[in-house]
């Protein structure tokens, strides 16, 4: 009799904790968890493909088994996904720099340092991408440049997961405003948001190119053009108003909230 009121009681209590639960809930929506945005999601998938190819392929390389890789049309598609998630971030820290010069924002030792080591891996994984993009026109299969690939998947699998994540949080979604006010302030009449980030990544990469580049003759983030979507270029999204957890994806900027900072 005694146990089973003991466990009435508990049952009365854990239903009473319930209820507390969603009457707080109810007073403070904050506290509720967040439904994953469109932006979100597709970052994510983007994310964990970049992920997934880099350890996919680096077990087969360490087995020694080169034999089943990539198709080059896979691979461009993969430089387009890496393309995506880059460019709005790089061309944004463009935007930055050009504010810093403008005396609007500053930039502390530390920080700047943790965007040279980004600027460096934009140049390393260009050249890795245009590399293995002269490797596939000349008709040549991942066997072939299996090593060269496999770093350039686990370069830009660490960009996407840690490198751009902790730039994007700590250093730009403080000027998140400032850096969208004068994207929107600069862009050419009828100037799609993508063709404005290229057009500001291309110009970071003449100012960081000669600074990192390990190879003489290199063109800032060609994408081989192989299969039928190949090529075709990611919406752009500048840095905003972001929360904590946010990240750049492929919508624009007033549709960015709640994106993931990224698994570790």
């Amino acid at each position: 009799m005694a146990n089973k009121q003991t466990s009435m009681r508990a049952k009365k209590q854990q239903k009473a904790k319930t209820r507390q639960k969603e009457v707080l809930r109810k007073k403070n929506p904050a506290t509720q968890k967040v439904k994953p945005t469109d932006a979100q999601l597709k970052y994510e998938i983007s994310k964990r493909g970049l992920v997934a190819t880099a350890k996919k392929y680096r077990r087969a390389l360490d087995k020694g088994d080169t034999s089943n890789g990539p198709s080059h049309n896979d691979i461009s598609q993969g430089f387009i996904t890496f393309i995506d998630i880059m460019t709005p971030i790089h061309s944004a820290l463009e935007i930055a720099d050009i504010l810093v010069k403008e005396g609007k924002i500053t930039f502390s030792d530390e920080e700047r340092a943790q965007i040279n080591a980004f600027d460096e891996q934009i140049v390393k994984a260009n050249e890795d991408i245009n590399a293995i993009g002269e490797f596939m026109k000349e008709g040549l299969e991942f066997h072939d440049f299996a090593d060269l690939f496999v770093h350039y998947a686990e370069l830009s699998a660490n960009m996407a997961t840690d490198t751009a994540p902790l730039l994007f949080r700590q250093i730009l979604k403080p000027y998140g405003v400032m850096i969208s006010e004068y994207a929107r302030e600069h862009k050419i009449t009828g100037e799609v948001d993508m063709a404005y980030a290229m057009r500001m990544h291309e110009q970071r990469m003449k100012t960081i190119y000669p600074l990192y580049r390990t190879i003489l003759d290199d063109s800032p983030l060609d994408v081989p053009e192989e299969g039928d979507d190949a090529g075709i270029p990611p919406e752009f999204i500048p840095a905003g108003e972001i929360s904590d957890a946010e990240l750049v994806g492929d919508v624009v900027v007033d549709e960015l909230r709640d994106v993931s900072q990224g698994d570790k």
